[in-house]
């Protein structure tokens, strides 16, 4: 039987944020809550392929019987600094953001889940998979057929540790 009560998750509208939490609806849709994101114009793409999952692009939108879950300060727990709090986790470990993120949500919303890295999911359309593809392999062959490895240090995070001059 289906949980009459709709959650909306909230976050900071940061595409990368927005990736991380592709992980939580999904959850909250295994326990049968209605889920909802509220998401900035340009991210809406992002939820494409998710289903289940109502997308709002205005807080004022959202329906007034939702529950509307703020999730955009999870870095208040220094995650990249310290271990997830035993409860959520039996041993101590680094936990991957989105844990940190279904942590916050949880604690916010009374309703206890856990995600994990695999859970998160980036939806692309093929042109868009091509074009990244394309883009890394040629990367890739420029610089001796070596890995690729993707890094935004301009990220607006305020617990970033890369400089600008990277």
């Amino acid at each position: 039987m289906a949980n009459e009560r709709r959650i909306v998750l909230k976050s900071t509208g940061a595409i990368g944020d927005l990736v991380i939490a592709s992980a939580l609806p999904v959850a909250l849709n295994q326990l049968e809550y209605p889920t909802g994101v509220i998401s900035k114009a340009f991210t809406l793409p992002l939820w494409n392929g998710l289903d289940n999952v109502a997308v709002y692009d205005d807080a004022s939108k959202v329906p007034s019987d939702a529950q509307v879950v703020d999730i955009s300060d999870y870095l208040s727990g220094f995650p990249h600094t310290r271990n997830l709090p035993f409860l959520y986790s039996q041993t101590p470990r680094k936990g991957h953001l989105c844990e940190w993120m279904a942590l916050t949500a949880s604690q916010r919303s009374g309703i206890e889940f856990k995600v994990n890295r695999d859970d998160v999911r980036v939806i692309l359309n093929r042109d868009e998979l091509d074009f990244a593809r394309t883009t890394i392999a040629k990367i890739s062959r420029n610089n001796g057929n070596k890995p690729v490895v993707v890094i935004a240090p301009y990220a607006t995070t305020k617990n970033r540790n890369l400089s600008k001059a990277v």
